[in-house]
């Protein structure tokens, strides 16, 4: 098979093409991510991530989803992680009858 001028002249041009089309996507790569709007989403101290933080804090301290601590010291009275106050017990297992003693 024989090239043609014209063939041989166009069989770059996917290449270029591709490399253009690199360009353009990493122009609009670096764009998006450079811009204000997504710091302040997706950043260090974004909202985002301050209140997944908040979250993961308050569900691991008191053992229940949930992202606002109202207490700051416990000085009595129940704690959530121990006390079901809606239902009016502990969230541990406990014995329905006592064990026989030995």
């Amino acid at each position: 098979m024989m090239f043609t001028r014209k063939d041989f002249l166009s069989t770059g041009q996917s290449t270029v093409e591709y490399l253009l089309l690199f360009a353009v996507m990493a122009a609009i790569t670096i764009s998006i991510l450079g811009s204000d709007k997504f710091k302040q989403i997706m950043g260090k101290d974004s909202e985002f991530f301050v209140a997944l933080k908040n979250y993961m804090e308050y569900s691991y301290r008191h053992g229940a989803p949930g992202s606002r601590d109202i207490s700051v010291t416990r000085t009595g009275g129940v704690h959530e992680l121990y006390f079901n106050v809606e239902k009016g017990g502990t969230h541990f297992f406990t014995p329905l009858e006592e064990y026989p003693k030995n």
